[in-house]
Protein backbone atom coordinates (compact mmCIF):
# COMPACT_ATOMS: atom_id res chain seq x y z
CA UNK A 1 0.00 0.00 0.00
CA UNK A 2 2.87 2.34 1.10
CA UNK A 3 4.48 1.80 -2.81
CA UNK A 4 0.85 2.42 -4.08
CA UNK A 5 1.02 5.66 -2.13
CA UNK A 6 4.10 6.74 -3.41
CA UNK A 7 3.68 6.02 -6.89
CA UNK A 8 0.19 7.80 -6.82
CA UNK A 9 1.88 10.99 -5.24
CA UNK A 10 4.30 10.88 -7.98
CA UNK A 11 1.80 10.57 -10.48
CA UNK A 12 0.09 13.92 -9.49
CA UNK A 13 3.48 15.50 -8.87
CA UNK A 14 4.34 14.87 -12.54
CA UNK A 15 0.75 15.54 -13.54
CA UNK A 16 1.73 19.34 -12.47
CA UNK A 17 4.81 19.19 -14.90
CA UNK A 18 2.31 18.31 -17.95
CA UNK A 19 -0.23 21.07 -17.59
CA UNK A 20 2.50 23.25 -17.20
CA UNK A 21 3.59 21.66 -20.99
CA UNK A 22 0.24 21.93 -22.09
CA UNK A 23 -0.79 25.67 -21.01
CA UNK A 24 2.19 26.56 -23.68
CA UNK A 25 -0.58 25.54 -26.48
CA UNK A 26 -3.89 25.60 -24.62
CA UNK A 27 -5.67 28.35 -22.77
CA UNK A 28 -6.06 27.82 -19.08
CA UNK A 29 -10.04 27.49 -18.85
CA UNK A 30 -10.29 25.55 -21.61
CA UNK A 31 -7.50 22.95 -20.71
CA UNK A 32 -9.20 22.78 -17.20
CA UNK A 33 -12.60 22.32 -18.80
CA UNK A 34 -11.33 18.97 -21.13
CA UNK A 35 -8.90 18.01 -17.88
CA UNK A 36 -12.66 17.74 -15.41
CA UNK A 37 -15.05 16.46 -18.32
CA UNK A 38 -12.41 13.47 -18.79
CA UNK A 39 -11.61 12.98 -14.99
CA UNK A 40 -15.89 12.49 -14.66
CA UNK A 41 -15.71 10.10 -17.29
CA UNK A 42 -12.41 8.49 -15.27
CA UNK A 43 -14.72 8.57 -12.46
CA UNK A 44 -18.12 7.28 -14.10
CA UNK A 45 -16.04 4.09 -15.15
CA UNK A 46 -14.90 3.32 -11.78
CA UNK A 47 -18.20 4.00 -10.02
CA UNK A 48 -19.77 1.47 -12.69
CA UNK A 49 -16.64 -0.77 -12.25
CA UNK A 50 -16.90 -0.89 -8.21
CA UNK A 51 -21.13 -0.67 -8.42
CA UNK A 52 -21.53 2.54 -7.13
CA UNK A 53 -24.43 4.66 -7.72
CA UNK A 54 -23.85 8.02 -8.39
CA UNK A 55 -27.75 8.70 -7.92
CA UNK A 56 -28.12 12.50 -5.89
CA UNK A 57 -30.90 14.27 -4.31
CA UNK A 58 -31.84 17.42 -5.67
CA UNK A 59 -31.24 18.97 -1.66
CA UNK A 60 -27.96 17.61 -2.10
CA UNK A 61 -26.82 19.71 -5.92
CA UNK A 62 -26.72 22.60 -3.62
CA UNK A 63 -23.55 21.68 -1.68
CA UNK A 64 -22.22 19.89 -4.01
CA UNK A 65 -21.53 22.53 -6.64
CA UNK A 66 -20.05 24.61 -3.96
CA UNK A 67 -17.26 22.17 -3.82
CA UNK A 68 -17.27 22.17 -7.17
CA UNK A 69 -17.36 25.69 -7.20
CA UNK A 70 -14.40 25.55 -4.90
CA UNK A 71 -12.55 22.50 -5.75
CA UNK A 72 -12.24 22.67 -9.51
CA UNK A 73 -13.98 25.67 -10.95
CA UNK A 74 -11.47 28.33 -8.48
CA UNK A 75 -9.06 26.18 -7.63
CA UNK A 76 -8.17 24.88 -11.31
CA UNK A 77 -8.57 27.87 -12.97
CA UNK A 78 -6.32 30.16 -10.73
CA UNK A 79 -3.79 27.65 -10.00
CA UNK A 80 -3.41 27.04 -14.24
CA UNK A 81 -3.08 30.66 -14.88
CA UNK A 82 -0.78 30.66 -11.70
CA UNK A 83 1.23 27.51 -13.63
CA UNK A 84 1.13 29.70 -16.82
CA UNK A 85 3.08 32.83 -14.68
CA UNK A 86 5.36 30.59 -12.47
CA UNK A 87 8.41 27.80 -12.72
CA UNK A 88 7.42 24.67 -12.23
CA UNK A 89 9.49 24.66 -9.01
CA UNK A 90 8.12 27.81 -7.59
CA UNK A 91 4.84 26.33 -8.17
CA UNK A 92 6.30 22.99 -6.09
CA UNK A 93 7.22 24.94 -3.11
CA UNK A 94 4.24 26.68 -2.94
CA UNK A 95 2.10 23.31 -2.52
CA UNK A 96 4.38 22.60 0.18
CA UNK A 97 2.60 25.28 2.07
CA UNK A 98 -0.85 23.47 2.27
CA UNK A 99 -0.89 22.05 5.93
CA UNK A 100 -0.15 26.62 6.68
CA UNK A 101 -3.06 27.20 4.55
CA UNK A 102 -5.48 24.46 5.87
CA UNK A 103 -4.54 26.07 9.05
CA UNK A 104 -5.75 29.17 8.34
CA UNK A 105 -9.11 28.32 6.38
CA UNK A 106 -10.23 26.07 8.79
CA UNK A 107 -8.65 27.58 12.34
CA UNK A 108 -7.29 23.89 13.21
CA UNK A 109 -4.15 23.99 15.03
CA UNK A 110 -1.03 22.43 13.56
CA UNK A 111 -0.49 18.50 14.25
CA UNK A 112 3.15 19.83 15.23
CA UNK A 113 3.71 23.61 15.75
CA UNK A 114 7.80 23.13 14.69
CA UNK A 115 7.70 21.55 11.63
CA UNK A 116 4.92 23.95 10.50
CA UNK A 117 7.74 26.44 11.34
CA UNK A 118 10.11 24.17 9.33
CA UNK A 119 8.12 24.22 6.57
CA UNK A 120 7.61 27.76 6.56
CA UNK A 121 11.28 28.64 6.52
CA UNK A 122 11.78 26.21 4.06
CA UNK A 123 9.98 28.22 1.92
CA UNK A 124 11.60 31.20 2.78
CA UNK A 125 15.10 29.73 2.06
CA UNK A 126 13.54 29.11 -1.53
CA UNK A 127 12.83 32.22 -2.36
CA UNK A 128 16.21 33.71 -0.74
CA UNK A 129 15.04 35.07 1.86
CA UNK A 130 13.41 38.12 -0.34
CA UNK A 131 9.53 37.94 -0.49
CA UNK A 132 10.06 41.00 -3.07
CA UNK A 133 10.26 38.24 -5.81
CA UNK A 134 6.23 37.16 -5.20
CA UNK A 135 4.34 38.50 -8.19
CA UNK A 136 0.86 37.42 -9.38
CA UNK A 137 0.93 34.40 -9.99
CA UNK A 138 2.04 33.31 -6.71
CA UNK A 139 -1.05 34.75 -5.49
CA UNK A 140 -2.85 32.67 -8.06
CA UNK A 141 -1.39 29.77 -6.72
CA UNK A 142 -1.61 30.22 -2.48
CA UNK A 143 -5.19 30.93 -3.53
CA UNK A 144 -6.14 28.50 -5.39
CA UNK A 145 -4.90 26.56 -2.54
CA UNK A 146 -7.42 28.22 -0.29
CA UNK A 147 -10.20 27.23 -2.23
CA UNK A 148 -9.18 23.42 -2.21
CA UNK A 149 -8.38 23.48 1.60
CA UNK A 150 -11.88 25.14 1.64
CA UNK A 151 -13.78 22.19 -0.49
CA UNK A 152 -12.18 19.45 2.18
CA UNK A 153 -13.25 21.47 5.21
CA UNK A 154 -16.85 20.98 3.23
CA UNK A 155 -16.27 17.69 1.85
CA UNK A 156 -15.75 16.13 5.00
CA UNK A 157 -19.16 17.45 6.50
CA UNK A 158 -20.78 15.46 3.84
CA UNK A 159 -21.59 11.57 4.95
CA UNK A 160 -21.79 10.38 1.06
CA UNK A 161 -19.43 7.94 -0.52
CA UNK A 162 -16.28 10.38 -1.74
CA UNK A 163 -16.08 8.84 -5.23
CA UNK A 164 -19.69 10.30 -5.41
CA UNK A 165 -18.69 13.46 -4.01
CA UNK A 166 -15.50 13.69 -6.98
CA UNK A 167 -17.94 12.55 -9.71
CA UNK A 168 -20.60 15.57 -9.15
CA UNK A 169 -18.23 18.22 -7.84
CA UNK A 170 -16.22 17.60 -10.90
CA UNK A 171 -19.13 17.86 -13.45
CA UNK A 172 -20.84 20.88 -11.83
CA UNK A 173 -17.50 22.32 -10.80
CA UNK A 174 -16.71 22.03 -14.70
CA UNK A 175 -20.15 23.31 -16.00
CA UNK A 176 -19.26 26.21 -13.94
CA UNK A 177 -15.91 27.03 -15.98
CA UNK A 178 -17.85 27.80 -19.61
CA UNK A 179 -18.89 30.73 -18.31
CA UNK A 180 -15.08 32.22 -17.39
CA UNK A 181 -13.57 30.29 -20.25
CA UNK A 182 -16.06 32.20 -23.18
CA UNK A 183 -15.52 35.87 -21.25
CA UNK A 184 -11.66 35.39 -20.98
CA UNK A 185 -10.79 33.52 -23.35
CA UNK A 186 -13.47 32.93 -26.05
CA UNK A 187 -13.93 29.99 -28.07
CA UNK A 188 -10.51 28.29 -28.42
CA UNK A 189 -11.60 24.80 -28.73
CA UNK A 190 -9.21 24.76 -31.44
CA UNK A 191 -5.75 25.14 -29.40
CA UNK A 192 -6.28 21.56 -28.83
CA UNK A 193 -5.67 20.58 -32.61
CA UNK A 194 -2.16 22.28 -31.78
CA UNK A 195 -1.09 19.27 -29.41
CA UNK A 196 0.98 16.97 -30.91
CA UNK A 197 0.69 12.89 -30.46
CA UNK A 198 3.02 12.76 -27.72
CA UNK A 199 1.37 15.91 -25.59
CA UNK A 200 -2.20 13.66 -26.00
CA UNK A 201 -0.28 10.57 -24.97
CA UNK A 202 1.35 12.43 -21.76
CA UNK A 203 -1.41 14.66 -20.73
CA UNK A 204 -4.06 11.44 -21.16
CA UNK A 205 -1.76 9.30 -19.19
CA UNK A 206 -0.85 11.93 -15.96
CA UNK A 207 -4.06 13.63 -16.15
CA UNK A 208 -7.10 11.16 -17.17
CA UNK A 209 -5.35 7.31 -17.14
CA UNK A 210 -3.64 9.03 -13.76
CA UNK A 211 -6.20 10.87 -12.23
CA UNK A 212 -8.05 7.16 -12.23
CA UNK A 213 -5.08 5.11 -10.06
CA UNK A 214 -4.93 8.33 -7.67
CA UNK A 215 -8.45 8.02 -7.11
CA UNK A 216 -8.36 4.08 -6.48
CA UNK A 217 -5.44 4.24 -4.86
CA UNK A 218 -6.54 6.66 -1.71
CA UNK A 219 -10.25 5.35 -1.81
CA UNK A 220 -8.37 2.01 -1.11
CA UNK A 221 -5.83 3.60 1.58
CA UNK A 222 -8.24 5.59 2.97
CA UNK A 223 -9.97 1.98 4.39
CA UNK A 224 -6.78 0.23 5.27
CA UNK A 225 -4.67 3.25 6.37
CA UNK A 226 -5.08 5.94 8.89
CA UNK A 227 -5.56 9.58 7.22
CA UNK A 228 -2.39 10.57 8.89
CA UNK A 229 -0.44 8.38 6.88
CA UNK A 230 -2.42 9.01 3.92
CA UNK A 231 -1.97 12.70 3.91
CA UNK A 232 1.92 12.82 4.37
CA UNK A 233 2.15 10.19 0.85
CA UNK A 234 -0.42 12.79 -0.46
CA UNK A 235 1.86 15.92 0.56
CA UNK A 236 4.61 14.38 -0.96
CA UNK A 237 3.92 15.42 -4.54
CA UNK A 238 5.45 18.46 -4.69
CA UNK A 239 8.92 17.14 -3.88
CA UNK A 240 8.02 14.80 -7.41
CA UNK A 241 6.71 18.24 -8.94
CA UNK A 242 10.42 19.75 -8.07
CA UNK A 243 12.43 16.79 -9.51
CA UNK A 244 9.76 16.64 -12.90
CA UNK A 245 10.75 20.65 -13.16
CA UNK A 246 14.30 19.68 -12.80
CA UNK A 247 14.17 16.95 -15.32
CA UNK A 248 11.87 17.67 -18.00
CA UNK A 249 11.21 21.50 -18.04
CA UNK A 250 15.10 21.72 -17.99
CA UNK A 251 14.81 24.12 -14.92
CA UNK A 252 17.70 25.04 -13.30
CA UNK A 253 19.11 23.57 -10.10
CA UNK A 254 18.91 26.29 -7.29
CA UNK A 255 20.72 25.69 -3.86
CA UNK A 256 18.48 27.45 -2.41
CA UNK A 257 15.22 25.88 -3.45
CA UNK A 258 17.05 22.53 -2.64
CA UNK A 259 18.03 23.36 0.70
CA UNK A 260 13.95 24.77 1.04
CA UNK A 261 12.92 21.09 -0.21
CA UNK A 262 14.55 19.55 2.34
CA UNK A 263 13.51 21.17 5.11
CA UNK A 264 10.08 20.71 3.72
CA UNK A 265 10.82 16.83 3.67
CA UNK A 266 11.82 16.81 7.29
CA UNK A 267 8.52 19.12 8.46
CA UNK A 268 6.76 16.84 6.57
CA UNK A 269 8.32 13.82 9.11
CA UNK A 270 7.89 15.76 12.11
CA UNK A 271 3.97 16.49 11.39
CA UNK A 272 4.07 12.80 10.66
CA UNK A 273 5.51 11.23 13.92
CA UNK A 274 3.51 14.36 15.54
CA UNK A 275 0.00 13.06 14.33
CA UNK A 276 0.77 9.63 15.12
CA UNK A 277 2.03 9.92 18.74
CA UNK A 278 -1.34 12.57 19.29
CA UNK A 279 -3.55 9.51 17.85
CA UNK A 280 -1.87 6.54 20.25
CA UNK A 281 -1.93 8.96 23.15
Amino acid sequence: MHLQLILASLIWGFNIVVMKLTLISVPPYHLAIVRVLLSCLVLYVIARWQHVPLTVSYRQLPGLGMIGLLNVSLNFGLSFYGLQLLEGNQVALLNTLSPLIMCLVTWQAPASWASLALCLFGFYTSIHYDLSVFQTGHFYILLSLACYQLSLARIQKLSMDRLVISFWSMLLGGLLLLGPAYVLEGWAWGSFLSLSLSQWFWFGLFSVVGFALIQLVYIKAGNRMSMVAVGFYMNLAPVFTYLGSLIFLHERFDLFVGLGMGMVLVSLYWSKKSAQRALSS
